[in-house]
Order: structure tokens, then C-alpha cells, then sequence
């Protein structure tokens, strides 16, 4: 089919079985009865029944399991029950059992009732009493996701009925509704199904919500993002920071082959291992820029410490400054840094850009071009306080200040320790820095490898639709925490330099809940995740008084 002739068979395919029903006066047609109404004009050079057999192939290289439901069915089998499957669907029993097979659920005696060869569903709840009949058992346990039709529906007839959350969450739900009038609302629909798909894929479903909901689209987008812009602009060579370029290596990673030349390599450095080495002078003016002209607002113990100093004397400090320098050079060296020949950028998630003035006046240093560093997101502020050329992707993105807390270290976090300096071209780590958030990294990964793998086999990876599924979802992470499972966030640790780190969301002060209220600041954390996380139910009233006491304050003003 050419394009023209694929739109019309979707715009059928999607009225069709509506059609088939009334044709038949009945809810219950078969896939048969759908593609018998296939008009000439669309069918065109194909048979129905050949369309009708592609339809069927789609639906089984697609099906796939949901874990969870596996494991109920072979803990009942195992306890010796019989099991039986129903579905309100148009596809035969036979096909259905087929999938099941394949993927060791079901056994060749096992039974399997379908709506449109019973003439029932389980939406009426005729279907339930159809199937009682049919295998004469008692008593029966149901087990299913939908609301209606498998709990409500099932104890009307008399049987016992447990629910299974597989569905969409709350989030995805909002994210499709966004989305339904959009003319690639396909691609986004698909995109939803697996990031739901990456979340019940989890053996912790309801602690894997921000990884697969968040981390994954927001971060999969990012860097996709980035490998095209190393394309079009013919790069060679991409170097992704630590430690929060980790993770976005490790996405990088699963479309590889789709950017073959393109060599992705991983860069231990931090503003510790580089502010030192990169130091000449210790004219105000110089320091300044380490600090983003912001220099008056920070202590000199602040000072030193970046500089990793205890002493303010010159001569000590730059003799060190020096020293620090053999020893970063013989690292990049190994890493090719200093390669004039190469083409290449920096990945990094953001924020301010103190980092870029270091690594730039060190590639100075020894003669070389400057090269660009690419951010997450960048502080709108502080975007033209330090040098060097940059780009961000989040160009516009205004999230609450501790979101940079949740990037660091929920979104990025990483096995490694921040670099501090290095010893015969090899990195050194500070031993202090380490955050153990373990088990965040690995439902990190396992849910970005479920939404790359699955990005990748069925070409979604159009960097537009990801961008605004992106954004979508930054906006109801910000602003719509009452949607999310917060529990994950509950469990992550907070870096903190001076040794005061903590949970990212906990129960808030009751002083801190009166001044959101009432419009006011507040400074212990996310206020809106911490209410939507121990008072769900009070975070849309409370935000809503809040909106009307801002707009009252507005008025007077």
C-alpha cells in the first residue's frame, strides 16, 4: 500500500467493527465478520482474508506478556486449580490460545471463552454465566484489570473477582488524553503503551512509576536528540560526563547501530577535578568566572573548597594548580581530549555551566579549539555567566528549583563516585560522595532497556513526537504530583555536600503546608511533591486556595 491507500485502510479499520455491529444487529462480530465489510476501494489488490492474516500476525508480534498475570496463573495451577481464559474480543479462541501457548501460559486442555463466539461479554455479564455452564465448576475466582467488566460485573453473577492493576496509571492516562486529538496521536498512544508496559514489567510495579513514566521518555527523548545532533552536524565523536552522564550513555547505547561512525565515549571529570588544574591567576576577576560573576555571594571557605584548598596562599596554590594539571592532561591524553583532528561535543545534564569554563580553559591551555557542552536543561540566568559555547535542549523548561535534586540523583544516579582528581591517567574518586540509591538505578534500567528495546524494534524514535511527550510529562511531574505513585521518591537518598542530605519527599511541616497555602515560599524541599506524597487527597484543594490567594495578592498590587 502507498501512504494514500495505508490512511484509508486506518480510517476503516478504526469505524469497522462499529459498522460490522450494526450490520449484524449484534455487539458480538467476529474479525471475519469486520473484514467482510472491507470495501473494494481500500482492499484494493489484496484479498480480505490476506489482510484479515496480516492483522493477525501484527496482533501476535506484538502481544506480549504482562508478568504479574503470569505469575498468578502459575501459582493457581500450581495449587491445582483449573484455569480458564474469557475475553470480551473479536480475535478467534483459537488464535488467542496460540499466543498463549507461545509464551508458556496456557496449556493445550485449558479452555478459553470468547465474546464474539459465545454471543456474551463480560461487560454485560453474560458471559460469566455462559462459561459457569460450560465447565460446571464451583466456586470460580476471576481475576482481570478492567473496573467493570471483570470486578463489578463478575461479583453481580455470583463470582469471587480480584483485581490485577495492569492498566494505565492515572499519569498515562492524563498523557493520552493530551494527546487524543493530535494527528499523530498513534504514535503516542504506542509510545504510552510502552511506558506502561516498561512499568508492570518491573517485578516493583508500584515503586517503578518514575522510572518508566519519566526517566524513560524524558531521558530516551534527550538523548536521541543528542545523536541527532551529532549527525547532522558530522560529528565523530561524543563524550558523555560523569557521573550524570551515565545513564544517558547507557541509553545511547541501545541505537547505537542507527549512528554508526558516531563513537560514544564516557569522561570522568567534575568541577573538583577541574577548577584546580585550570587555575592561572588569582585575580578576582579570574576567580569570578569560576562562580558565574557570583563571586560576592560566596565565602571564601566556599572558595577553597572548590579549589581543594585549606589556605589562601598564592604561591602554595598555583604550584598545586600545576601539579593538578600534569595530572588531568595525562588523562585526557589517554582520552584524546587534545585530538584537533576530532570532531566532537560533551553530553551532560545540566545546570549551571560552571564545569564548561574549566574544560574549555584547560583544552586552552594546551593550544586547542574550544568545544561545545550540550545540557538536559540550563539555568535561564546563568546561561550567559560563564564561557564557552553551549546548547540546551529544555531551552524554555522552568521547573521548580528541587528538581535538580530529582535529575541528580533519581534520574541520573549512577554506581560511580564523583571524580576528584586522577594519579597515572587513571580518575580518583571521592569516597564521600557515594549516594546509595542501588535499587533506583537498577529500576532505571530495567525500565529504560524495556522502553529502548521497544523504541527501537518498532521505529519510534521520531524526535519530534518524543519532544513533546517529553515535555508532557515534565509538566505533569511539576505540576500534577497527586497523579504519581510517590513511593520511589520516598526511598531515594539526597546528596548533600555538607553531610545533611535526606528523603527527596516526606510529610511536610504543618507550617510549611499553612505558608503554600496561603502563597507564601517555602525551604524544605518540594512543598507540592511532599503534600501530594502524605495528603493526596488535599493537594488540588490547597493548591487551589494558593492560586486564589496569589491572584488576590496580584489584584492589590
Amino acid at each position: 500500500m502507498n501512504t494514500t491507500e495505508a490512511e484509508m485502510f486506518y480510517h476503516w479499520r478504526c469505524q469497522a467493527e462499529s459498522v460490522a455491529m450494526e450490520k449484524a444487529e449484534t455487539k458480538y462480530v467476529s474479525i471475519k465478520d469486520i473484514y467482510a465489510g472491507i470495501p473494494s476501494s481500500i482492499a484494493n489488490k489484496y484479498s480480505s482474508v490476506q489482510i484479515m492474516q496480516e492483522e493477525l500476525q501484527m496482533e501476535a508480534s506484538m502481544l506480549h506478556v504482562v508478568p504479574e498475570t503470569k505469575r498468578i496463573i502459575e501459582q493457581e495451577r500450581h495449587k491445582g486449580n483449573n484455569i480458564v481464559f474469557i475475553s470480551d474480543m473479536y480475535l478467534p479462541s483459537k488464535f488467542l490460545m496460540e499466543q498463549l501457548m507461545r509464551e508458556n501460559i496456557a496449556e493445550k486442555d485449558d479452555l478459553c471463552f470468547v465474546s464474539c463466539e459465545c454471543g456474551a461479554s463480560k461487560s454485560e455479564g453474560n458471559l460469566y454465566a455462559y462459561v459457569e455452564k460450560q465447565i460446571q465448576e464451583k466456586p470460580i475466582c476471576h481475576y482481570g484489570d478492567n473496573t467493570w467488566s471483570d470486578i463489578r460485573m463478575a461479583r453481580k453473577n455470583g463470582i469471587r473477582a480480584k483485581q490485577i492493576q495492569s492498566g494505565f496509571n492515572r499519569t498515562e492516562k492524563c498523557i493520552i488524553d493530551t494527546f487524543k486529538h493530535n494527528r499523530h496521536f498513534l504514535y503516542y498512544s504506542c509510545l504510552v503503551g510502552i511506558m506502561r508496559y516498561s512499568r508492570i514489567n518491573y517485578k516493583d510495579r508500584t515503586s517503578s512509576e518514575i522510572s518508566a513514566d519519566f526517566v524513560a521518555p524524558i531521558f530516551t527523548a534527550y538523548v536521541l536528540a543528542c545523536l541527532n545532533k551529532a549527525k547532522n552536524e558530522k560529528l565523530e565523536r561524543l563524550y558523555f560526563l560523569a557521573r550524570d552522564g551515565y545513564i544517558l550513555l547507557w541509553i545511547a547505547k541501545f541505537f547505537a547501530k542507527k549512528y554508526s561512525g558516531l563513537d560514544l565515549r564516557y569522561l570522568y571529570v567534575s568541577r573538583k577535578s577541574m577548577y584546580l588544574p585550570s587555575l592561572t591567576s588569582l585575580d578576582e576577576n579570574e576567580i569570578e568566572k569560576y562562580f558565574g560573576d557570583k563571586l560576592r555571594y560566596t565565602s571564601n571557605k566556599q572558595v577553597l573548597k572548590y579549589f581543594k584548598q585549606t589556605v589562601w596562599d598564592e604561591n602554595v596554590i598555583l604550584k598545586e594548580a600545576t601539579e593538578a594539571r600534569k595530572r588531568i592532561n595525562a588523562y585526557f591524553e589517554k582520552e584524546d581530549i587534545y585530538n584537533e583532528n576530532v570532531k566532537y561535543a560533551l553530553v551532560d545534564v545540566g545546570w549551571k555551566g560552571s564545569g564548561r569554563y574549566a574544560f574549555n580553559k584547560l583544552l586552552h591551555l594546551r593550544g586547542c579549539t574550544e568545544r561545545e557542552m550540550w545540557y538536559w536543561g540550563s539555568f535561564k540566568d546563568w546561561r550567559l555567566r560563564f564561557e564557552g559555547k553551549f546548547w540546551t535542549y529544555n531551552i524554555n523548561l522552568g521547573l521548580p528549583l528541587p528538581f535538580i535534586t530529582l535529575i541528580e540523583d533519581f534520574f541520573s544516579t549512577s554506581p560511580d563516585l564523583s571524580t576528584i582528581d586522577y594519579k597515572d591517567g587513571k580518575p580518583l574518586f571521592d569516597e564521600n560522595s557515594k549516594i546509595d540509591n542501588a535499587q533506583i538505578l537498577l529500576k532505571n534500567k530495567n525500565c529504560l532497556a524495556c522502553f529502548c528495546l521497544f523504541v527501537n524494534e518498532y521505529e519510534l524514535d521520531n524526535l519530534n513526537i518524543l519532544d513533546n511527550l517529553s515535555h508532557v510529562c515534565c509538566d505533569v511531574l511539576a505540576e500534577r504530583p497527586d497523579m504519581i505513585d510517590l513511593r520511589a521518591l520516598s526511598e531515594m537518598n539526597c546528596f548533600s555536600e555538607n553531610g545533611n542530605g535526606g528523603r527527596f519527599v516526606h510529610a511536610p511541616r504543618l507550617m510549611d503546608v499553612i505558608r503554600y497555602m496561603l502563597g507564601g515560599h517555602t525551604f524544605h524541599g518540594w512543598i507540592e511533591g511532599n503534600i501530594a506524597y502524605a495528603h493526596k487527597s488535599l493537594f488540588r484543594p490547597l493548591t487551589y486556595i494558593r492560586r486564589v490567594i496569589l491572584w488576590g495578592k496580584n489584584k492589590i498590587k
